[in-house]
């Protein structure tokens, strides 16, 4: 018998549980080339809402600037 697709309250409390136990995370960016960078990041979470801190001189401030998409938070 195959496993139940779990519930949106349990993926909720499991992405709670691990952003509560995890101190790193990988941020992926799109150049303007349209070509990948991803950057190891420390982040910081309260519930499903991930917080994470970058310079304004470097290249994922840029890629975020650069490739911003609509509903997105702006710095």
């Amino acid at each position: 018998m195959p496993t139940p697709e779990p519930t949106l309250p349990q993926i909720q409390q499991a992405i709670t549980d691990l952003l509560r136990t995890e101190q790193l995370a990988t941020l992926a960016t799109i150049d303007s080339a349209g070509l990948p960078s991803a950057s190891a990041m420390h982040i910081a979470a309260d519930g499903l809402i991930a917080y994470m801190h970058t310079f304004q001189y470097n290249r994922k401030h840029t890629h975020m600037q650069q490739n911003s998409r609509p509903g997105t938070p702006q710095p």
